[in-house]
């Protein structure tokens, strides 16, 4: 079974992370599947979390007024 701190630490970003930083974001860290249409977290939330996404896309979306929301990035 692959563990979150193996895979933290084969990310780019690990060379900007001590051992100890490492071994923090693992305790906080949570594995998480999310599903089509769900949401991280809604404009004007506070942001608390951090994600990483390992497969698939996600679209960040703004509220306009009179429209909806709006994609305006889709990352993967």
């Amino acid at each position: 079974m692959e563990t979150l701190e193996r895979f933290l630490k084969e990310l780019e970003m690990d060379k900007n992370f001590s051992a100890k930083d490492i071994e923090f974001m693992v305790g906080c860290a949570s594995n998480t599947v999310v599903k089509k249409n769900d949401y991280f977290f809604h404009y004007g939330d506070n942001a608390d979390k951090f994600f990483i996404i390992r497969t698939g896309k996600v679209g960040i979306q703004l509220p306009v007024p009179g429209h909806g929301s709006i994609t305006i990035q889709t990352l993967g």
